[in-house]
């Protein structure tokens, strides 16, 4: 997958995604929190830029959810349920050929995921979950306020431990980290029962870095998973001489290979909000009213961002295959 250039970092690296609905997002959005205050914007603002930094983490999760939605049916095929291959009608009697249920999956309650797909869903949860404790560290809430926020991380930690024992293509990057996150789940359990350590959890950052790497690492075998699922539909479609089909499966390729690129950006974003929320949990700081409009105009922007690669991401919802 070569157009996601690993060595590209930053705005100016969004693949084509319009810088115009960046800030038609950014503007919207300081406007909203504008209208919230009693007196505008002319007084300081209320609203934790944190908890925005950890909402870039949340969509990241979401856009990881629907690239993984379109891969889960593939990867169940080759772990053992039989491949349905076109399903389509037969072009003289008008029949369907088969019963696709990826194809029923995709529109109705979602199967179990298979366990390479399980292992990054969980994953992604987890640096959400981590995410949102560092924001409420940042804030200064206090360790009893966070017992059921961390219990409930060490969980998600926990489960992601049992399923890093797959092995199959799309996991394997992840499951290679099964020591760290045990080392994490264990210290997450120590903060859930009363001695949470400031600097502990800030520091853990690291480990869930590795995590986001390893999902960015997955998403080349994911494409060359999905293209070549998808080159075999429109060979299936041309061999029916339905054009139509056929060019589709060609469209659908490109419109995957374009969501991933939006999912590799917002993954590095998050990582590097995990650096900023880190940096602010280990040692909170009472925001000034002449600093605090800058650090919110910031926070903003990062998710203003992140909201435009995950509306691109969502572009998959509307053209299932």
């Amino acid at each position: 997958m070569t157009a996601i250039d690993r060595g590209h970092t930053g705005r100016g690296d969004m693949s084509g995604i319009s810088r115009t609905s960046t800030q038609r997002v950014r503007l919207a959005a300081l406007a909203l929190f504008c209208l919230l205050l009693p007196a505008g914007c002319a007084q300081p603002l209320a609203v934790e830029p944190v908890q925005l930094y950890a909402d870039t983490a949340k969509q990241t999760r979401d856009a990881g959810g629907v690239i993984l939605d379109r891969v889960a049916p593939i990867v169940a095929a080759q772990d053992g349920a039989p491949a349905a291959g076109n399903c389509g009608p037969d072009p003289q009697s008008g029949i369907p050929r088969c019963l696709d249920l990826g194809k029923i999956a995709a529109v109705g309650p979602r199967r179990a995921d298979p366990p390479p797909v399980a292992v990054q869903r969980t994953a992604l949860d987890l640096v959400a979950a981590y995410a949102r404790i560092l924001a409420d560290l940042a804030e200064g809430k206090s360790a009893a306020e966070l017992q059921t926020q961390v219990a409930a991380t060490a969980a998600i930690a926990g489960t992601l431990v049992t399923l890093t024992g797959v092995g199959a293509p799309i996991g394997v990057a992840v499951a290679a980290l099964g020591p760290q996150v045990q080392a994490l789940a264990v210290r997450l359990e120590a903060a859930r029962a009363g001695q949470l350590v400031r600097q502990s959890i800030a520091a853990d950052k690291d480990t869930l870095q590795a995590v986001l790497r390893a999902l960015e690492d997955s998403t080349p075998s994911m494409y060359e998973l999905y293209k070549a699922k998808r080159q075999l539909d429109r060979l299936s479609a041309l061999e029916a001489r339905d054009r139509a089909a056929a060019n589709a499966a060609v469209e659908d390729i490109k419109n995957f290979h374009a969501a991933l690129g939006a999912y590799v950006l917002l993954l590095r974003q998050t990582s590097a909000t995990l650096d900023t929320l880190a940096s602010e949990a280990q040692q909170p700081v009472k925001l000034t009213p002449q600093t605090v409009q800058a650090a919110l105009r910031k926070a903003i922007d990062a998710r203003a961002e992140a909201q435009v690669l995950l509306n691109t991401v969502r572009q998959l919802e509307g053209a299932r295959p």
